[in-house]
């Protein structure tokens, strides 16, 4: 219990420290002699940024301490600005001393005894030095540090590799004769696999990222039911494994990092349909799944590389309402208005690199939302060997709120990817039913958010029995 205590103390003299280090550097960025005007600005309003942040977790940090340890960092922030002022006015007083011109001599009787030259320098060259005050240690620069973006684009794909929208994929049911019974039967068996393209800033746009992943998800029911009427409700389980690679690219010193995340997914689905027969009115959707994480950063022009582990555990829940708008011969047009929640928890990093730079993540519970609608219409279409083709072309619009991706600490530098808390999404899709044994489906979607970001996204699956 001690140790823990002493490294609070010592976590929180460090952000003083820094606090101390920021302060100095907006004096000086303040100053009149400081050039490229605009350029300065934009630094100024990052280290205000930095300043109120670290400001929080200090006083987060603070209040979780006993009042005497408190009392005792009170002391040691009095001792910080005490010596940081002393300090500013030693080396204003060298700089008035050195830029000072040499005094005239005065008018006296006595010439000799009044120049300059009999003035006993030993005065000044004997007056005791003081001792060097201890100076807040910079702060890691994210422009040498370009691997933070890749640590945030690591975090980015684990949460987002396998939060499929695969409602529409597990429902499809495929309907067949069983040859040796000759009862009619059905299989939910489907396989889904997606890919994507990510773009985002982070660090006041001091970094771009970009990240590009893949994911192989399939799944089946392995128990239904029905309270007697026409609905029914499924349970089924899923598993999926995926691979995400990013590149950070920090402007201002033209330095690269990569990051990799490698991960696997098991899971467990319910789907309940108030009309299974036609699939309209009322639906609701649970899901649960675990998600396990091989991660790797690794810095241009450096050896060394780091690997890690991460995990990610997800609920979520997802409801909604098809109608039929109107059918009309082999047409028909639907719209599903709908709403999903979900609760993820994700794992953290503390990891210290050669350069003395601690990258910290913290582990993290956050709820995203989505709420949007979809259209779709289905037609049949006839064809030479007397079988209908079934096609069915849909259009979805969604807006997403995510109160997670908090980005990462770099030291004590604070850095978060930028425009992906509220994402607005539209999808074009198309099904198409070729015959009683394989569907096929695809779609591809475009998100977009505030500094740039963005996600291309497209999906093909399909369903067969055997």
């Amino acid at each position: 219990m001690q140790k823990k205590g002493d490294d609070g103390v010592t976590q929180a003299r460090e952000m003083m420290q820094h606090l101390m280090y920021l302060e100095k550097d907006l004096t000086n960025l303040q100053s009149p002699h400081s050039s490229e005007l605009p350029r300065r600005m934009e630094r100024v309003k990052y280290i205000n940024r930095q300043i109120r942040q670290q400001s929080e977790q200090l006083h987060k940090q603070l209040q979780k301490m006993p009042p005497e340890e408190r009392l005792e960092l009170n002391s040691y922030q009095q001792q910080l600005i005490k010596e940081q002022q002393d300090l500013a006015q030693t080396e204003q007083n060298k700089a008035h001393e050195e830029g000072e011109p040499t005094p005239a001599p005065e008018k006296k009787s006595n010439p000799p005894k009044a120049t300059a030259s009999k003035t006993p320098p030993k005065a000044t060259a004997t007056k005791p030095k003081a001792a060097p005050k201890p100076v807040p240690k910079p702060v890691p620069a994210i422009k040498d540090n370009p691997q933070i973006g890749s640590y945030i684009a690591n975090q980015i794909n684990a949460q987002k590799m396998f939060i499929t929208d695969d409602l529409q994929h597990r429902q499809r049911e495929t309907h067949y004769i069983d040859p040796i019974t000759g009862e009619k039967k059905s299989t939910h068996m489907w396989l889904n696999t997606s890919s994507a393209k990510n773009r985002f800033n982070s660090g006041d746009k001091q970094l771009h990222t970009k990240s590009s992943r893949y994911a192989i998800q399939l799944g089946g029911p392995i128990n239904k039911w029905s309270r007697g009427g026409n609905d029914q409700g499924l349970l089924g389980i899923t598993a999926g494994f995926g691979r995400a690679t990013s590149d950070s690219h920090a402007i201002e010193s033209n330095r690269y990092a990569r990051g990799t995340v490698e991960g696997y997914n098991l899971g467990l689905y319910h789907l309940w349909y108030a009309n299974n027969d036609t699939q309209l009115g009322l639906y609701i959707d649970l899901l649960a799944q675990y998600s396990f994480f091989k991660n790797q950063v690794r810095t241009q022009g450096v050896g060394a590389f780091t690997n890690y582990k991460s995990y990610l555990f997800t609920t979520a829940l997802e409801t909604g309402y098809k109608v039929q708008l109107f059918e009309k011969e082999q047409t028909r047009l639907f719209v599903q208005p709908n709403a999903k929640v979900s609760w993820l928890r994700a794992s953290g990093l503390q990891h210290h690199k050669a350069t003395d730079a601690q990258v910290t993540i913290e582990e993290s519970n956050f709820v995203a939302t989505k709420l949007g609608i979809r259209t779709a219409l289905e037609f049949d279409v006839d064809t030479l060997s007397a079988k209908a083709l079934q096609v069915s072309p849909s259009f979805e619009a969604n807006w997403m709120h995510d109160n997670g991706n908090k980005g990462a600490w770099l030291s004590h530098t604070y850095v978060a990817p930028q425009g992906n808390r509220n994402i607005a999404e539209l999808k074009l899709g198309i099904e198409g039913k070729i015959n009683s044994n394989l569907q096929l489906w695809t779609h591809v979607g475009q998100q977009f958010g505030h500094d740039k970001y963005s996600e291309t996204r497209a999906t093909i699956g399909g369903n067969y029995h055997f």
